[in-house]
């Protein structure tokens, strides 16, 4: 049996760093307390953040936000070294 390592971050530690709140980023949308998510930080992530920015100028605004917060935990964690996906803990 192959066990493999995942890097985690948690989300609470993350939103205290930035000043942000755990519903200010659009991955964390309608997801359960408690729970694990799989965030993808790779350049193809980077790049599909980017698209839908640009999709959403002039229609919604708090939408755009939760993907440029996202868009920048994600180039916050390349820069740490880490190009695939990491887990997020989110717990309120």
């Amino acid at each position: 049996m192959k066990v493999t390592m995942t890097p985690v971050i948690n989300l609470e530690e993350v939103c205290r760093e930035l000043n942000l709140h755990s519903s200010d980023f659009e991955f964390t949308q309608m997801e359960e307390n408690d729970s694990y998510i799989i965030l993808d930080v790779s350049e193809k992530a980077v790049e599909e953040l980017m698209e839908d920015i640009e999709w959403e100028e002039g229609k919604s605004l708090s939408r755009q936000l939760r993907l440029q917060n996202q868009l920048m935990l994600v180039l916050m964690i390349q820069a740490m070294g880490y190009t695939d996906s990491i887990l997020v803990f989110i717990s309120w």
